[in-house]
């Protein structure tokens, strides 16, 4: 985590966000139907934000830095998706995702489970359509304006394909790792036209909305961070954590498959709780841990 703070700020999480840098860039297709590329958005030095060489309104780090005199931070609102469950009766897992809404548009982290029959079968998910659950929340999939995906498990890119007008954020390690470990899924979600924004790490995304990477479950996690009304923002964890217990972990208790390498998913849990956000959302386990 970088040292470099805002003025304006003094929580953890608020010094990491305004070092966040704005690391979008855009996907190489490697086939020529992949989709037109998007222009790559200059990165913004915060510290030149602050002495008014830029319009604050266009910085990409902490809320408190864009914010004058008598004006509010950025407030978004997170609302959870229930996308499916195992079986299993008490012990079966749900499947969430999370719709972040901001001025004038909304953003969908996880797309919920999907993928070719053959691959999914065995897991035995009792499926809810990600247009089904938005429904729930008066929304149609064309309200949410691009998706971010924590890492790309079926449970959590399956349904990318609904949201064929979004672009999807992933991490460049991240869509690498797939590429190269699991072809199958990976040509599930790269349909035709699909447009990735990838990212190299830590990013702003838009105001008040950032990812921060977490590698560990695998190679290319990400987590996102909510700016939130009491200044401390909420966290939707993805798969950095399954549950509670995984968020505070015992040495040696993980779950199969929680940690694909376990040093760094360590790291990553320990860097989280650093941040001592007000709400940790989970995608497989209902509790919401506050701060």
């Amino acid at each position: 985590m970088s040292s470099r703070s805002c003025p304006r700020t003094s929580t953890a999480w608020q010094t990491c966000y305004s070092s966040l840098p704005d690391t979008r860039t855009t996907r190489s297709a490697p086939r020529m139907w992949c989709g037109a590329p998007r222009p790559v958005e200059a990165n913004v030095d915060a510290s030149r934000a602050h002495r008014g060489n830029i319009n604050p309104e266009n910085c990409p780090k902490a809320p408190a830095c864009r914010r004058g005199k008598g004006q509010q931070a950025v407030s978004l609102e997170v609302k959870r998706l229930h996308l499916g469950a195992t079986p299993g009766g008490a012990d079966a897992w749900p499947v969430h995702g999370f719709v972040v809404t901001y001025p004038g548009g909304a953003a969908l982290v996880d797309t919920g489970v999907g993928g070719p029959p053959d691959v999914i079968r065995d897991w035995e998910v009792v499926n809810i359509t990600a247009a089904d659950a938005l429904a729930g929340l008066g929304l149609v999939p064309g309200d949410i304006d691009l998706v971010i995906n924590t890492h790309l498990h079926f449970d959590h890119c399956g349904q990318n394909a609904v949201f064929k007008h979004a672009a999807f954020y992933v991490q460049r390690a991240e869509l690498d790792r797939c590429r190269r470990e699991s072809p199958t899924i990976y040509d599930w979600f790269d349909f035709q036209n699909a447009s990735f924004e990838l990212l190299d790490g830590d990013a702003g995304i838009r105001p008040g909305l950032s990812v921060i990477a977490t590698p560990g479950h695998t190679s290319g996690h990400q987590s996102v961070l909510v700016a939130g009304e009491d200044g401390a923002p909420d966290l939707l964890i993805g798969d950095a954590a399954y549950t509670p217990r995984q968020y505070w972990p015992e040495p040696g208790q993980l779950p199969p498959g929680q940690a694909a390498d376990e040093d760094a998913w360590h790291a990553s849990v320990t860097r989280l709780r650093a941040l001592r956000p007000g709400r940790v959302h989970f995608c497989h386990h209902t509790d919401v841990v506050h701060g």
